[in-house]
């Protein structure tokens, strides 16, 4: 019989920005209550100071199963301060099961309330219990002499408790409508579970001084901004302000904001006014919070800890946690130049010299930080990173899924991929081999090719990045045949309810609620709700299309959405290059390495200065699957001690 729990908690520091392993370590975080359910009995209540019910204990010392929604939490409070603190016995993730995980799995909203909403629970999350949760995790003030008060009166102990037991109940009910992991996903969620327990060591020290230097450089630019704008702008920060003097100033602006900026630097502007927004521009550089993120979120053995999200992507792809890995700036500076910068940051002379240093080698202090942020991230001492990538393998793999066999050729021969896209285009170099590799391989258009090309800093004209669009096209009949195939195959499955259809090795269902896409590997895509809908074209006209329910990954809505043969052919190979690196992250843990981070293709190990080498972990990571016999799959990396791109 499984056991489903679920604990509240409190403590003086924020579980949101810390995670919840910084959190579970914390003195003063301890549990309020935890509710718990044996298979279909009456849900029950144990409080804080109480003993752990012998019934309950039973169960986890015998192994028995124990169900949560998001349990990665339920484990690190019941082991880090229940188990430690008060000699509750341990609890073992390999009896654990996490309801939120399953439900990302069939591409269903990841959090409690709305994976209830989406399956059409009876029972729904008590969101009125959940802002006095909000409340009470919180201390209701500290005194001057640093002692905590609580929110504790009994009634709000009572409404609390009541919370914690619905939220079981939802849980438990919520289960009976998911698909339990596969085996071999199963295997995979204990890794991932391993990986974020690992954690990610980071240079806690250095993060300070360069936080520091960091805010020193505000300092400056604050500063140089009230003498460019007369004094009317006290600080970059102050968009308010900022956005009236541009006005003011003949530039007519609605906002300052990031991308405003950015668009109105691109155009002509007075000298002072581009000098101002340019001080914006540095000021608010995003990427630097990373900085304070790291400083919270590291344990007290300076390691990050719960920064992947087992699929966390529709198609079964990792998201970041934390302090986002998954978005690190690119540096703009060789590995040697970040050293020789890191070595001055880390040298005694004051801040102010460091930010003139910087400015007077490199550029502009903010910016030089953020291309460092990487380089942040640090193996403990005797140890070093052996980091693997694989070699543009969306490009690789789908070209192996439509059966586009001189690309395959080409890969096979190590041939360069760009150079040979350029050659079938009619005048085009490597660049625009490059970006056409990049854009226009999920069915984009001259549009997608030009704002690809712009990203790398090239305008492009429509004109020509349509002429573009169609040799690529023309030269790559295979890949265009998949995207209609792929939709029509995706469509079909859902008119002929319950009967395969199939394009080479991908086959789409329609069962229950739910269209499945069956990958070479075995596992399955979901696709929640689908239908066939008539809707209009952005080139005019309607067609019918197919339709579900997703989670929008800009928005984090649960919406309708729309999709096509070439978001299709996205979504296949990448959950491919997913499936490729989950086999190679058990594959090399297997071989004894200790990966601490997986970010998009690639996998980062730490391991004791000179006992594995990376030609041993590329070679285990390029191993090509039964499944995925004939996909070119090749692999590059680094050693060093610091993170790099």
């Amino acid at each position: 019989m499984e056991l489903s729990i679920d604990f509240e908690t409190r403590s003086t520091i924020d579980l949101r920005k810390a995670g919840m392993h910084a959190y579970a370590e914390h003195p003063s975080t301890d549990v309020w209550c935890m509710a718990f359910a044996f298979g279909e009995e009456d849900v029950h209540l144990w409080e804080m100071g109480q003993a752990l019910p012998e019934r309950v204990a039973n169960h986890v010392s015998s192994g028995g199963k124990v169900y949560g929604h998001n349990v990665g939490f339920e484990i690190a409070i019941w082991n880090r301060v229940m188990a430690s603190r008060h000699g509750w016995p341990v609890l073992d993730p390999g009896q654990c099961h996490c309801t939120a995980a399953m439900a990302r799995a069939m591409a269903l909203p990841g959090d409690l309330a709305r994976a209830a909403a989406a399956v059409s629970l009876d029972t729904g999350k008590d969101m009125e219990g959940r802002r006095l949760m909000l409340q009470m995790c919180r201390p209701r003030r500290v005194d001057a002499d640093g002692t905590v008060i609580w929110w504790d009166d009994a009634d709000r102990h009572k409404r609390l408790g009541a919370y914690c037991k619905q939220d079981v109940a939802v849980e438990r009910d919520l289960a009976k409508r998911l698909i339990p992991l596969s085996a071999a996903e199963r295997t995979l969620w204990l890794l991932d579970f391993e990986i974020n327990e690992r954690g990610l060591p980071v240079d806690t020290l250095l993060i300070q001084v360069v936080e520091e230097v960091a805010d020193t450089a505000l300092v400056g630019l604050d500063k140089q901004m009230r003498r460019v704008t007369g004094q009317t702008v006290p600080a970059c920060s102050n968009s308010g302000r900022l956005s009236e003097w541009v006005n003011g100033n003949g530039v007519a602006t609605d906002s300052v904001d990031a991308a405003t900026v950015s668009e109105l630097l691109n155009g002509a502007l007075p000298e002072t006014i581009r000098h101002a927004l340019t001080l914006r521009q540095e000021a608010a550089k995003s990427s630097l919070a990373k900085l304070g993120a790291m400083q919270i979120s590291a344990c007290s053995d300076g390691r990050i800890r719960g920064l992947l999200l087992y699929h966390g992507a529709g198609t079964g792809r990792w998201a970041g946690m934390r302090i986002q890995p998954h978005n690190l700036p690119r540096p703009d500076y060789t590995q040697n130049e970040i050293e020789t910068i890191l070595e001055r940051l880390a040298g005694p002379e004051p801040q102010e010299e460091k930010v003139r240093y910087l400015e007077t080698i490199y550029g502009p202090t903010r910016s030089v930080l953020a291309t460092c942020l990487r380089a942040m991230i640090r193996a403990k001492s005797g140890n070093e990173f052996i980091c693997g990538d694989f070699s543009a393998i969306e490009a690789r793999v789908l070209a192996w899924l439509a059966g586009q066999q001189d690309i395959l050729e080409v890969f096979e021969r190590g041939e360069d991929i760009y150079l040979h896209t350029a050659s079938k285009i009619d005048g085009a170099d490597r660049f625009i081999g490059k970006v056409a590799t990049l854009a226009l391989g999920y069915q984009g258009g001259k549009v997608a090719f030009a704002a690809m090309a712009r990203a790398y800093g090239v305008e492009i004209s429509e004109e020509k990045a349509e002429d573009i669009k169609q040799g690529w096209r023309d030269a790559n009949a295979a890949i265009v045949d998949f995207w209609s195939a792929l939709e029509s195959a995706s469509m079909d499955a859902v008119r002929f309810y319950g009967e395969k259809t199939q394009v080479g090795p991908i086959t789409f269902r329609a069962s229950g609620s739910f269209l499945w896409c069956l990958l070479p590997s075995g596992r399955t895509l979901c696709f929640p709700y689908p239908s066939i809908e008539e809707r209009e074209m952005p080139w005019g006209g309607t067609r019918l299309g197919l339709r579900y329910l997703g989670i929008n990954q800009k928005t984090n809505a649960w919406e309708s959405i729309d999709t096509y043969g070439g978001k299709l052919a996205e979504n296949v190979t990448q959950a491919v290059a997913r499936d490729l690196l989950a086999e190679a992250l058990i594959r090399v843990t297997d071989a004894g390495f200790h990966p601490v981070l997986h970010v998009h293709d690639e996998i980062l190990c730490e391991e004791p200065v000179g006992e594995r080498s990376l030609d041993e972990l590329l070679g285990l990571m390029t191993a090509v699957p039964q499944w995925a016999e004939g996909c070119p799959i090749a692999a590059e990396g680094w050693q060093g001690e610091r993170y790099r791109k």
